[in-house]
Formats: C-alpha cells, sequence, structure tokens
C-alpha cells in the first residue's frame, strides 16, 4: 500500500512537471524572438542596401573607387567586384551580407499576457572590405509581439540605424591608406599629362600669330557721323600671314591699331563680345567674308564695304570701307588667299573649311 501510493506521488510530480514546462513553452523566449526579427522583410533588404557614413561619397573618390557626376557615380574596376550602385547614403551590394540580432530585453505590455515588448541590437557580422569602410556597423530596434494558438507573432518591428563605424584592422587601414596615396599620384599625373598638353598647344597658338611676312597693304577710308557732320577717317590695312592691322577701328572706344589674328576667328575669346553676340543670333563661329556696296540713305554717303566675320557680322559695323571698290577687292583676295594657307598650316588647331 506504501508503495502505490509513493508511485502515485511519483505520477503526479511528473505531471506537475510537464504543466510547469507547457507553461513555460506558451513564453516568448529571446532564440525565438530573434528567428522572428532576423526573417523581417526590412532587416533582410539591408543585408543588400547598407547605410553609409555622412562623407563616405566624397571619401570613396579620394581613394579612387568612384567617380562622382552630378548625381550620378560611376563605379571603378575594384569596387565593381563587391558593390552595384553607390549613392550619397547607401551601397547596394552585389551580394547580401549577413545581419546578426541579440535580443536585449523583453518585458510585457500593460497587464496582457499575450503582448511582448522586445529591445535589441542588430549588426552586420562581416561586410566586404571596401563596404566596410563606408558601412554603419548596425543599429537598434524595438518589435511587439502577439502571442497566437499557433505561437508568437511579431505585430510591429522598428529598426534604427546607429551612425557607428566598423572598426578597422590595421591591415585595413594601411590599405586605405595606400588607395588614398595612389588616387592622389594618379590625379597628380594626370594634371601633369594637361598642364604639358596646354603648354605644347599655347606653343602651336602663339605660332599661329606669329607673322613670318607681311602679304600686302591696302588704304581703306571709315566713314563716320559726328554730330551733324559726315567725316571720312582714312587708314591702312596691313595684311600678314596670321592676320591683319587696321590702322584705325570704328567708334571712339576702339580708336588706334587693332590686329585681328585668324586663330581669334576659329576659337573664340570668352570675354569676346562677338562670341556672345554669336550665342544670341545663332551664326557660325569661323571666318567669312563678303562684300557690299553700301548706301546710307539717312547720312547720304557710299562706300565700299568688307565683312570679314566673325570680326564683324554685319556691314554697318565693319570698319573695313573703301572708296575704291577695286582696292576692296584686291584686299577680299589677297585676304582669302592668306586664310587659306593659314588654315592648311595650322589645320591641327582649329576646325578649318577653305575659304571658296
Amino acid at each position: 500500500m506504501a508503495m502505490a501510493s509513493s508511485r502515485i506521488s511519483s505520477i503526479a510530480l511528473v505531471l506537475l512537471c510537464l504543466f510547469l514546462a507547457a507553461c513555460g513553452s506558451r513564453d516568448l523566449s529571446r532564440s525565438a524572438a530573434e528567428q522572428v526579427i532576423l526573417a523581417d522583410e526590412e532587416l533582410q533588404a539591408r543585408a543588400s542596401s547598407i547605410t553609409i557614413l555622412n562623407g563616405s561619397l566624397e571619401q570613396g573618390v579620394a581613394q579612387g573607387l568612384w567617380d562622382v557626376a552630378g548625381s550620378d557615380v560611376y563605379l571603378r574596376e575594384q569596387a565593381q567586384q563587391e558593390i552595384a550602385f553607390v549613392s550619397r547614403d547607401q551601397i547596394q551590394l552585389n551580394s547580401p551580407a549577413a545581419i546578426e540580432v541579440a535580443v536585449t530585453g523583453i518585458a510585457p505590455i500593460g497587464d496582457a499576457e499575450t503582448l511582448r515588448e522586445v529591445q535589441f541590437d542588430w549588426n552586420y557580422k562581416d561586410l566586404p572590405p571596401i563596404t566596410k569602410r563606408f558601412a554603419v556597423r548596425g543599429g537598434t530596434g524595438s518589435a511587439a509581439f502577439r502571442r497566437y494558438d499557433d505561437g508568437w507573432r511579431a505585430e510591429r518591428i522598428t529598426l534604427k540605424v546607429s551612425p557607428e563605424p566598423f572598426a578597422l584592422t590595421d591591415a585595413e587601414i594601411a590599405q586605405i591608406d595606400n588607395d588614398y596615396q595612389a588616387e592622389s599620384l594618379r590625379l597628380q599625373k594626370i594634371d601633369n599629362e594637361l598642364r604639358a598638353a596646354q603648354e605644347a598647344r599655347q606653343k602651336l597658338i602663339d605660332a599661329s600669330k606669329a607673322p613670318s611676312k607681311t602679304l600686302g597693304t591696302y588704304a581703306y577710308a571709315m566713314y563716320e557721323r559726328v554730330g551733324l557732320k559726315n567725316v571720312i577717317t582714312k587708314g591702312t590695312v596691313e595684311l600678314t600671314d596670321v592676320g591683319f592691322t587696321i590702322s584705325e577701328s570704328r567708334g571712339a572706344r576702339d580708336r588706334g591699331p587693332k590686329t585681328f589674328y585668324f586663330y581669334d576667328g576659329y576659337v573664340p575669346n570668352e570675354e569676346d563680345y562677338q562670341l556672345k553676340y554669336k550665342r544670341i543670333s545663332g551664326i557660325d563661329y569661323k571666318i567669312d567674308l563678303w562684300g557690299k556696296n553700301y548706301t546710307n540713305a539717312t547720312w547720304n554717303w557710299k562706300t565700299n564695304v568688307l565683312v570679314v566675320q566673325p570680326y564683324f557680322y554685319y556691314e554697318w559695323e565693319t570698319p573695313l570701307r573703301f572708296e575704291d571698290p577695286a582696292e576692296r577687292d584686291r584686299f577680299y583676295r589677297d585676304l582669302r588667299v592668306a586664310v587659306n594657307n593659314w588654315g592648311a598650316k595650322h589645320s591641327g588647331l582649329v576646325n578649318f573649311t577653305p575659304l571658296k
């Protein structure tokens, strides 16, 4: 009888333990919460879309990993091995990185036995070496769980990013320094090559403006209206193998000799008034010649003009006004030959089309 009683007591104890274990299994464990959080869509997206630290875009440029043009980022070969694209605040990986979640606390929500508030940390286990230089290490988060008949489900998961970088090894830091130095040397080489090319071109430009001979001198008469009188200013045009010089320019501000180089007729100066006019009018910037017998009915004068574009565009603004049409035509013919000879000699400097 005693043995039977003892056996019943043992069975009761086992049942009690099973009951208590069953009750315990109805609570939310940390490991179970971590598994649910790891499956969250937003957290899974962060496995490929990596938030980067402020200034990362500029640092990547300085390290020679990518180039930035406006809002576009162009990856170089080294970065393409692990990165799909980069924006100002994000790196998109070619392959997702591993993330780990560690629950730091679980507490009931109010008096409800079926609701739990979960606090947790999330971090990248590791990242590819280039991305690791710029990425945040991870962050924190919170979640609300509700118990259903089949177990616990997350009803809300909120993630926060912590602006803490990865701790880099000495070898990783040394590699970053090497990349900075290599990019600096590359840029210096490009700068030196560009400067050398500019200096070489400037020598060619200077040579294209250095006259070796005078081809002719021509008389012209510049008509102007001063007050109520017609005034004729006579002068000369000297033609060389690189341009022409007029002894008197039209307009009070331009008095005195002025040289017009053939080179400047094809490559405009950014500060030149004619360039600004060309942009407005749409006229091609190149040398062109045309003559006209011009009559000013208002001031009652006649003259034979030569317009040399782009230095002048219209007959009323050119100072090349000739009393003798034969003198104008002689200058026209010689100027056309001089421009064509200059263009053939210096065709590498400008986009030249021979004058007909």
